[in-house]
């Protein structure tokens, strides 16, 4: 199998990220300093927000009264210097469950379907899935003395079921702060892999089966909004134990509901 250049997948990886980073409103004071800020909530009169790039996670809250305006990310903006009671504009929802399949797996043979559970904070989501593959014929074997990066998507795996957690690192809510989210977590993967059989042995080569093995993998995802329920994500998935065994970038399509 044809390995896949490093460089490569960090270059298809790289616009994604930014994305989410640049995802950003700002808020603009009467003494005409402004802040770069992320608005979780506001009720016409305080705004709750957070700082971006802020660990600690502290909510904050500003009154209007000390403001000349606001803009969102998105390019919308409320203008408070009238003295009305501004009412934000209709906020937008992420769904709370998304099902998922991977397209270079789904294309080579091995149909990789994931669903996902999304908290009601929006801060993490609860996944499980399942991969089989049918590609009997495939030469990729798991074997004793393997190196690091030896295997791209899944290669050696008859099957394996999965159950996993995502983080929402930017997004502290299911409230809507742009196109795009940012995701990154951890899944444990059980289930068959295929393994060389050196006690039997066949003109053509060693016969193979299967062995029952799991791993830890890390991924980081970037969801891009087509529309209210249709996403296209892109990412990487990268086992630790083993470590660096797999690795995997990936393309796929979310529906949510």
């Amino acid at each position: 199998m044809k390995k896949l250049p490093l460089k490569g997948v960090l270059l298809f990886l790289l616009p994604l990220i930014p994305c989410t980073l640049l995802s950003q409103d700002i808020l603009y004071k009467k003494d005409a300093a402004s802040v770069k800020v992320h608005i979780i909530s506001f009720n016409g009169k305080t705004i709750k927000y957070q700082i971006p790039g802020d660990s600690s996670g502290y909510f904050h809250f500003l009154s209007t009264s000390v403001l000349d305006s606001l803009k969102y990310n998105d390019g919308k903006s409320l203008d408070f210097t009238n003295g009305s009671n501004i009412q934000e504009p209709p906020s937008k929802k992420t769904d709370r469950n998304y099902f998922s399949t991977e397209l270079v797996n789904l294309f080579t043979g091995k149909p990789n379907l994931d669903y996902e559970r999304i908290s009601k904070n929006g801060k993490t989501g609860f996944v499980s899935g399942l991969l089989i593959n049918f590609n009997t014929y495939d030469d990729r074997y798991w074997y004793e003395y393997r190196g690091w990066m030896q295997f791209y998507n899944y290669s050696p795996h008859y099957f394996f079921v999965k159950a996993g957690v995502n983080f929402y690192p930017f997004n502290q809510s299911l409230v809507r702060t742009g196109f795009t989210r940012l995701s990154t977590g951890f899944s444990l993967l059980l289930g068959s892999y295929r393994k060389i059989d050196y006690d039997t042995y066949y003109d053509n080569g060693f016969k193979t089966k299967p062995v029952l093995a799991g791993s830890l993998m890390w991924n980081i995802r970037e969801k891009i909004f087509l529309s209210d329920h249709f996403l296209i994500t892109g990412g990487l998935e990268i086992s630790v134990i083993p470590t660096f065994t797999f690795f995997c970038p990936q393309i796929g399509l979310s529906v949510g509901f």
